[in-house]
C-alpha cells in the first residue's frame, strides 16, 4: 500500500448551501453558509469534500497519525505493502 495516497492537504470552511436565487453560490451572502455544529473538511488538491465532521473535530497532520500507527507496538508493517 502507498501511503503517500493519503497525504493530501486538507483545510476546514464552512458549510455552504445553495439557496437557489442565482445561478452561483453567494459567498458574500450570510445566508449561504449553514449555521450549525458542523463545518467540512476539503482536499486542497481538489477542492472537494473530503468529510463533515463535528466543530469540535481537530484535524491532525496525516502523516503524523500514519507514523504513530506504523510504530505501534504489534503493528505488522508488512500487510500495507
Amino acid at each position: 500500500m502507498n501511503l503517500k495516497d493519503f497525504c493530501f492537504p486538507v483545510a476546514e470552511r464552512q458549510i455552504t448551501v445553495d439557496d437557489f436565487h442565482s445561478e452561483q453560490v453567494d459567498l458574500g451572502n450570510e445566508n449561504t453558509y449553514l449555521t450549525s455544529d458542523y463545518k467540512s473538511i476539503i482536499r486542497k488538491d481538489t477542492n472537494k469534500v473530503f468529510s463533515i465532521v463535528h466543530f469540535s473535530y481537530m484535524n491532525e497532520r496525516k502523516e503524523k497519525l500514519i507514523t504513530e500507527v506504523l510504530h505501534f507496538p504489534g503493528f505488522n508493517v508488512k500487510i500495507f505493502r
